[in-house]
């Protein structure tokens, strides 16, 4: 018996598995675990070695079901998890007129007779998600004709939009770089950092606790001026770098038509001046109060800048 294996999305095709005689098959050696309705599978789970759900199938109507496949050992650090968490990828797929041009021959115990099949492919359309094993976003977009169509979004791990690819059945026609990093561009990235981002205080924004893994980052939003609560950088054209912290001294609270409407008074408890150079395309170097940092620069875009701490030393 020459039953199909399910595969998952090659370098060649989208191809999520096979589909023959009403039921989607997966490798003959592993247990059967699909339920039938009207002799069509209905639901199917397949699952690691390790007893992980690995793909289900949920049946959508005769021809197109509901994929859904996991990692099969997902980031099991993430604080919070969220329904993404675990999911790999997710999507449509439908029973297509594609064959691999093999005939699945099916042998009755029972009478001996043979069954001949034609194995056609499952291929993906409408709207896709891709997640990574933290449970954030990776990818999204669309599937016409088993090939990505339409405007797909590309996110990095912190759920940062990366780039937008437009696609025609497959073929690239436009790619936007959101983070300008990609560009690999020292002109750029020193263009883009050029003003005033503020790292807003978690205690005064929301009370959340940040992540001790994430102690070396640097999570900061454009500002246009000194306005917030947190610690404020002014990169100046000029190189010099002007430093503000400010807290929070008073919030008033009003109702008004729209709503409660909130207001945080805030006052500046320090300040300092110190300097900026960026060493080559990705990294920054900042010194301030005799102390100088090196900075990786992972993301940079209109209104967000991610650094990653690389060393710490005092500017002698």
């Amino acid at each position: 018996m020459n039953n199909p294996v399910i595969l998952g999305q090659t370098a060649n095709i989208d191809t999520i598995g096979f589909y023959h005689n009403g039921t989607i098959e997966y490798n003959w050696q592993s247990l059967k675990r699909d339920k039938t309705f009207d002799e069509k599978t209905f639901f199917l789970q397949e699952k690691y070695a390790n007893g992980n759900i690995h793909k289900e199938y949920f049946r959508n109507n005769d021809s197109t079901f509901l994929y859904t496949e996991y990692y099969e050992n997902p980031d099991t650090t993430v604080e919070y998890k969220s329904a993404s968490w675990g999911k790999k990828r997710e999507g449509y797929v439908m029973v297509s007129n594609q064959t691999t041009g093999d005939t699945i021959v099916v042998i009755s115990p029972a009478t001996y007779a043979e069954s001949r099949y034609m194995d056609t492919l499952l291929l993906p359309i409408k709207q896709w998600t891709f997640y990574y094993s933290n449970g954030n976003k990776k990818a999204e977009g669309e599937f016409l004709d088993g090939k990505r169509h339409g405007l797909w979004k590309f996110y990095d791990e912190f759920q940062n939009l990366n780039q937008k690819i437009k696609y025609n059945i497959g073929g690239i026609e436009t790619i936007e770089l959101i983070n300008r990093i990609e560009e690999k561009s020292f002109e750029i990235t020193e263009k883009e950092i050029n003003g005033m981002w503020i790292i807003h205080d978690p205690a005064a924004n929301g009370g959340y606790t940040p992540n001790p893994k994430f102690n070396d980052y640097r999570f900061m939003h454009k500002i246009e001026k000194i306005n917030g609560i947190g610690d404020i950088y002014n990169f100046v054209e000029s190189g010099e770098l002007e430093y503000t912290k400010t807290k929070i001294v008073k919030t008033e609270y009003k109702d008004t038509e729209k709503g409660l409407l909130i207001n945080r008074l805030f006052d500046k408890v320090e300040e300092s001046k110190g300097s900026w150079v960026l060493i080559n395309y990705h990294q920054l170097e900042m010194t301030l109060v005799g102390k100088k940092e090196l900075f990786e620069v992972e993301y940079i875009s209109e209104n967000e800048l991610r650094l990653r701490k690389i060393k710490t030393s005092l500017d002698k």
